[in-house]
């Protein structure tokens, strides 16, 4: 009785080849998937920034003042008078569960600062953009 033998499988070319046609994809998909994943964290930036842009109006409204730092909007203020009318912690910003105001898209902490009292607008809010603080103000987002 004689045994056959069947070779199976795929030879050394074969997986050559199709390794290069998944290259070949991967490198093809890159670009898109890179483009939409920046798109995707800029309008996350946006849309948090007009969350907290509406809350910093919501705690104006209530206490006569603008926050000193964007904590205030989930903390007692420690100013008395603006502590009077703060509605409480989760009045100006739906923190989803988070212990701190949200970050943009690129994980960074926005800018918030109160102008002095005769500049044209009460603060400034922004974000630096994917560049960080190095980024040329022509980058910053705002909402």
């Amino acid at each position: 009785m004689q045994i056959k033998s069947v070779n199976g499988g795929f030879t050394l070319i074969e997986m050559v080849i199709a390794i290069a046609i998944l290259g070949l994809l991967a490198a093809v998909a890159y670009g898109p998937v890179k483009t939409y994943m920046a798109r995707a964290k800029e309008k996350t930036t946006i849309a948090n920034m007009q969350s907290i842009k509406q809350a910093i109006e919501a705690y104006h409204t209530d206490t006569g003042y603008y926050p000193q730092t964007l904590k205030d909007l989930i903390r007692r203020p420690l100013d008395e008078e603006a502590a009077e009318g703060w509605r409480g912690k989760d009045a100006y910003l739906d923190l989803r569960g988070r212990k701190d105001i949200p970050k943009d898209g690129w994980d960074m902490k926005f800018v918030y600062r109160l102008n002095e009292e005769d500049a044209e607008k009460p603060y400034e809010f922004h974000s630096y953009g994917p560049t960080g603080k190095r980024a040329p103000k022509s980058e910053w987002l705002f909402a």
